[in-house]
């Protein structure tokens, strides 16, 4: 984080920075070229990564800020050591808004302008619907309600997460929230508009009270190396391991976590299609990770979890070869079988055969609920169970091949006499077949809560 609001130095120019309760006047002329370097090999920068924070930028800011010293109010790049540490209290609480070592208004506002004022005071989607809030406005409040359960419009907000149970759902739109009252909860304090993936977490873990959070949901730049070369070589190709809905980004959280994907039974999960990263670390440095460089970073970065280690800017993963791909999507009600333990029977036939659609290299991405429409309390205690599979893919097979997989539980469902109609789709590559069978999920429902993925064989 440091290292990317410190970047910003390399192009103020005649700008005031207030350090402490000091004003002081930076008056040096642009740093741009002190802050640049060049590409590290085998990688290429894009743009936004050239803009590099050094030591002789630190320096020359600092020469040209009276009564202050940069890297004594940022500590750009010391590394924590046991007499830092030692200074740590481990009964310390974390510090958070309305206590006395909250940073001040000021240092914000400074940090704002440091940022190019891309600084963002969190303020949570639906408050436009509470008119204790200041931006209470009745007609925001209509479209985000009407607008709830579609993902894009989380997607495109700073802050909003698609499962608000892992935020504590403190600021719900009317009719799916459960306490009538809106607050800021485990939402972020503030958010940086790094500006350039889709910078959301779908489980929520971007967010945290009292935090500091870094927006990436506009980093979407890509570039193709046709002849790239890792430690162990490969060749690319033409698709890649990606998320399953629509609005997940290929880095950030998704590789971070390790990263489900419609063709982990095939290919492994997204952390293993990683060649490469680009990476500012807590302390500011700007390093790339690999296998053969920084190597336990490359290791913790491919699993260990977002917002831990620092901020990958960018990534190089591995092409796999063009593939046709087949979807099935389906569902049934308790109203589709004879009785409710029927119902339940079709279901457990799925799981029966689960190991040897995995071991064929599908995948599955299904909802069991009780209620079509889980929004608020209203349906708790409801009995209107549902199986929905969201789609089965089937990478490198035919609709008749897909169908020849999946006879052993259908053979099971007609027994049962349990309705049902499969729709197939299939397209000679991946990414159209998946944009038709996974689009915009439903979203924004408290009582939802996702469970593990189908893994790859073992």
């Amino acid at each position: 984080m440091k290292g990317f609001v410190l970047s910003t130095l390399a192009t103020l120019a005649g700008a005031t920075v207030l350090i402490g309760t000091q004003n002081a006047s930076v008056v040096t002329a642009s740093l741009t070229a002190a802050a640049t370097t060049v590409s590290p090999k085998p990688t290429t920068l894009f743009p936004a990564e050239t803009v590099q924070l050094t030591n002789e930028v630190l320096a020359a800011v600092s020469s040209n800020v009276r009564n202050a010293n940069i890297s004594d109010v940022f500590h750009f790049a010391d590394p924590y050591t046991d007499s830092t540490l030692s200074k740590k209290n481990p009964r310390s609480c974390k510090v958070m808004p309305g206590d006395v070592s909250w940073p001040k208004n000021l240092l914000w506002n400074t940090l704002d302008t440091l940022l190019g004022k891309r600084l963002i005071k969190t303020v949570p989607l639906a408050a436009y619907c509470y008119p204790e809030w200041p931006e209470y406005d009745a007609d925001k409040c209509a479209n985000i309600t009407s607008q709830w359960a579609v993902s894009n419009l989380h997607m495109y907000d700073p802050v909003s997460i698609m499962l608000p149970r892992y935020e504590g759902r403190t600021c719900m739109a009317p009719g799916y929230n459960y306490t009538k009252t809106c607050e800021l909860g485990s939402y972020p304090t503030y958010v940086v508009n790094a500006s350039t993936n889709t910078g959301h977490d779908f489980n929520g873990k971007s967010s945290g009270k009292g935090a500091l959070s870094i927006w990436t949901h506009w980093f979407k730049d890509k570039a193709f190396y046709p002849q790239y070369k890792a430690a162990n070589g490969y060749s690319l190709g033409v698709s890649v391991v990606g998320g399953e809905a629509v609005t997940v980004g290929l880095g950030g959280g998704h590789t971070a976590g390790g990263g489900h994907s419609p063709l982990s039974s095939m290919y492994g999960m997204a952390a293993d299609q990683v060649l490469a990263m680009e990476v500012i670390l807590a302390n500011g440095r700007f390093i790339t990770a690999s296998s053969t460089e920084n190597s336990d970073i490359f290791w913790m970065l491919r699993g260990g979890g977002g917002s831990t280690i620092g901020v990958v800017t960018s990534l190089i993963v591995k092409a796999l070869p063009r593939l046709p791909t087949t979807t099935v999507t389906f569902n049934f009600t308790i109203n589709d079988a004879p009785n409710v333990d029927a119902f339940w029977k079709g279901i457990e036939a799925y799981f029966v055969n689960f190991e040897d659609f995995i071991n064929a290299g599908t995948y599955g991405y299904y909802y069991v609920g009780a209620s079509a429409t889980e929004i608020g309390t209203d349906d708790a205690g409801s009995t209107d169970y549902y199986f929905r599979m969201h789609s089965v893919v089937a990478p490198n097979m035919t609709i008749a091949e897909t169908k020849a997989l999946l006879a052993p539980w259908y053979n099971v469902l007609d027994s049962l006499n349990i309705t049902y109609t499969p729709w197939y789709n299939h397209a000679d590559n991946f990414h159209d077949s998946w944009a038709v069978a996974l689009p915009q999920e439903y979203v924004g429902a408290a009582a939802v809560k996702t469970a593990s993925r189908s893994p790859a064989p073992t």
